[in-house]
């Protein structure tokens, strides 16, 4: 089952901005339509209502948008258990390894006993966890970056980084369940932080290739700017697939890595709805008690000084 969590709805225009970018990004291309039609049963639900502002021009002109809200997408075993999940807008080939992974692990826990899938589980989340690690650090050291400091580097035979390990906990060797979780999270909230708007950019050119619309939603997105000449929809495209790639870098290895450790010993992981609530409030920042959602912290304020706007 992938099951969709967004402010809004999907089926509205004004549905949270990560949403309207899935039906135009992923739902329209080709592959995954054909993935999620023949091998998911598929499923959305809203959250809260999406947050709209309204412009008025004066003249008779509104302009509507969605301002703030985020989404994910759950890959669900048939009793509703949480397997995976994918936070946030992703590229159309990255989300293509994302639910084909969590497809194998469903695949996997077939037949097995409630042990077996425990052990199972605890091996794909700290495996995965370990690999967008090592992807993390490895882009960071291809831009020219740094590893942490504490940090010592497992490389393999073509030179690349293929696992992290903390000096502190390699000198205890200890496995209690508080170090494994910590283990988990160390290397990318580290990274994450030496990381800044330049580097995430060189980043996410470094993975373009999974950003890249097919002629699918090319020609979706074509209709949906008719008036535009060739060399302007172009640039439009250009810089939209920049975007793309560069959110979903920071979802994979700010966001995704930190579901992981939830998803192993979090005692929410076995209830989706309260896993849900602690997703919104405690990954993206957006809890149901807060009926601003994160805004009241920042300068939202618009006013005209002089005939500028600040």
């Amino acid at each position: 089952i992938l099951s969709l969590r967004l402010l809004g709805k999907l089926t509205d225009e004004l549905s949270c901005a990560n949403s309207r970018f899935f039906r135009t990004v992923l739902y329209s291309n080709t592959e995954i339509s054909s993935v999620l039609r023949d091998r998911f049963v598929l499923h959305w639900q809203s959250v809260r209502p999406a947050p709209v502002i309204t412009i008025d021009f004066g003249d008779g002109r509104k302009l509507e948008r969605t301002i703030t809200g985020n989404s994910i997408h759950y890959v669900l075993d048939s009793s509703g258990q949480v397997l995976e999940a994918l936070p946030g807008l992703y590229g159309p080939q990255a989300f293509l390894r994302g639910i084909a992974d969590a497809e194998d692990l469903f695949k996997s826990l077939n037949g097995k006993s409630d042990q077996e899938r425990m052990v199972q589980l605890a091996g794909y989340y700290q495996v995965h966890a370990n690999k967008l690690s090592a992807a993390f650090m490895n882009d960071t050291l291809k831009i020219g970056g740094k590893a942490p400091q504490g940090f010592t580097l497992h490389r393999g035979q073509n030179g690349e980084v293929q696992a992290i390990s903390i000096a502190a906990l390699a000198i205890t060797k200890s496995l209690s369940e508080v170090n494994v979780l910590r283990a988990m999270n160390a290397a990318p909230e580290a990274l994450g932080k030496m990381t800044d708007e330049l580097a995430w950019r060189k980043i996410a050119r470094l993975n373009a290739a999974d950003a890249i619309l097919d002629a699918q939603s090319l020609g979706l997105i074509r209709k949906q700017n008719p008036a535009l000449s060739d060399r302007d929809f172009g640039a439009m495209v250009e810089k939209f697939q920049e975007s793309i790639a560069l959110d979903t870098v920071r979802n994979e290895y700010l966001l995704h890595t930190k579901l992981y450790p939830w998803l192993l010993r979090d005692p929410n992981r076995t209830n989706l709805e309260r896993f849900n609530e602690k997703v919104y409030a405690e990954l993206f920042l957006t809890p149901r008690s807060d009926p601003w959602l994160g805004l009241l912290d920042k300068d939202v304020y618009v006013g005209v000084d002089n005939g500028g706007i600040k």
